[in-house]
């Protein structure tokens, strides 16, 4: 069961992003879901939408999306399996006619994205769903952030927020991440708002810093993790550009898991029986 006061930078929440790398196939969102699972991860997170809510139909990405886009009927296919094999499901929401399938769905928690970030009364009546909520700010002036937040805030509904910085260009270049934004989230916000700072970092999946990055933002304060996963690299399936690939994944969240326990206060009666063993064994030889 998800529960928001529970993450911290020493046991913080990890998310497979899928996005749209299924496109549009309930066959292959399924594989995806298996091989989150089979490498440990219990949490994965999809986009939920109607074409409509992304463009307009002369849009030249209006094909695409169409594309991309699993039916109503694949969603609640798509949640019943997730929900057999015991793992958390969050949606990225983007209009209310997503919302209205999400609905019928079981569902851990809603990711608003940044290009809603300025839609006050969207937000609202997410968060009114009493899940998990993800907010993505990046793009948005600090002072957006906290009119948002205040606005939340005098209606009692800053709820199991994570702030999300970060954009995705397809990918996001390593320079255009910053730990000193999740460090300066988390002074300015986090006290006065009860907020968490998540990180969605979206570096090219085939270079060294996507495994590295998050890690750091662990060490930067992040209590959520969001990684984008794909099947095969060399598929190019749809939003493969920053994922990582079973081996790449599977190595991320070994790391993630190892590390994040070194954001935890040391037991020094145990150093200090471990320094004594040691001594111990040299006095033997």
């Amino acid at each position: 069961m998800i529960k928001y006061f529970d993450y911290s930078n020493s046991n913080p929440l990890v998310i497979a992003e899928l996005a749209c790398g299924h496109e549009g196939s309930l066959e292959k969102f399924k594989k995806l879901v298996d091989l989150s699972l089979k490498l440990g991860c219990k949490n994965i997170k999809s986009q939920i939408f109607v074409p409509e809510e992304r463009v307009t139909k002369t849009h030249p990405e209006w094909d695409l999306f169409n594309k991309v886009c699993l039916s109503s009927q694949d969603w609640v296919k798509a949640s019943k399996y997730i929900e057999k094999k015991g793992m958390n499901f969050f949606a990225d929401i983007f209009g209310y006619k997503g919302l209205k399938i999400a609905k019928k769905l079981k569902i851990s928690g809603f990711k608003i994205h940044s290009e809603d970030f300025l839609n006050f009364h969207f937000i609202e009546d997410i968060i009114k769903q009493n899940k998990i909520n993800l907010i993505g700010i990046g793009g948005a002036h600090r002072k957006e952030v906290y009119n948002l937040l205040n606005f939340l805030k005098n209606k009692k509904l800053n709820k199991n927020i994570f702030l999300m910085p970060g954009i995705q260009t397809f990918p996001t270049p390593l320079k255009y991440h910053s730990l000193y934004e999740i460090k300066n989230l988390i002074d300015n916000y986090q006290n006065d708002f009860e907020v968490k700072v998540g990180c969605a970092d979206h570096i090219s999946g085939d270079l060294d810093e996507s495994l590295i990055f998050p890690i750091a933002a662990l060490t930067a304060g992040a209590s959520l993790i969001e990684k984008h996963l794909t099947l095969d690299r060399k598929l190019k399936w749809e939003d493969y550009e920053s994922a990582l690939d079973k081996k790449s994944f599977g190595k991320f969240y070994k790391l993630i898991s190892n590390f994040q326990n070194l954001n935890k206060k040391l037991d020094f009666l145990a150093i200090s029986f471990a320094i004594g063993a040691t001594s111990d064994r040299l006095k033997d030889c």
